[in-house]
């Protein structure tokens, strides 16, 4: 190893945004802060967190809301069946019939 290109090496004390405190060696000359560390990130404490955020979950929010909008809009028009309508005969009773 070539001396004095390398930079120096310093324990530092990292803070995490958890609350968590713990040094490391670094070549940065101060203590720093973190916003994840492995006492809270989810991989590390097996918490499983899903977040619809995405552009999919975004449109089906806003289709069910204009369902939702259009169902309050327009009620509902009853209709009316149609009475059914009578087979005609089959052609053996028509036949029969006749005889």
């Amino acid at each position: 190893m070539q001396k004095d290109i390398h930079p120096e090496s310093k324990v530092i004390n990292v803070t995490c945004s958890c609350g968590q405190e713990f040094n490391v060696a670094s070549t940065l000359g101060s203590d720093t802060r973190v916003e994840i560390c492995s006492n809270c990130h989810p991989f590390y404490t097996g918490e499983q967190r899903i977040l619809k955020t995405g552009a999919v979950d975004k449109f089906y929010a806003r289709q069910k809301k204009m369902e939702e909008m259009q169902k309050a809009k327009a009620p509902k028009k009853e209709t009316k069946k149609p009475a059914a309508k009578k087979a005609a005969p089959k052609k053996e009773e028509a036949k029969t019939e006749e005889k």
